[in-house]
């Protein structure tokens, strides 16, 4: 879908979804930076607090 000029980003839903953004984070972020994406994510909640994020 980013290939599509009207896709800008990638959007996560780490607590829908049921997976901790703390393991995960870097390789998302990696490949959206590659693909120059924005990032769009869900914060503060048990799988996705702000200190997780780095």
């Amino acid at each position: 879908m980013l290939k599509q000029p009207q896709c800008v980003g990638i959007k996560l839903h780490p607590e829908e979804h049921g997976y901790p953004i703390r393991d995960h984070a870097a390789p998302l972020f990696k490949f959206a930076a590659a693909r120059k994406a924005i990032v769009l994510t869900h914060t503060s909640e048990q799988n996705s607090l702000c200190d997780d994020f780095c």
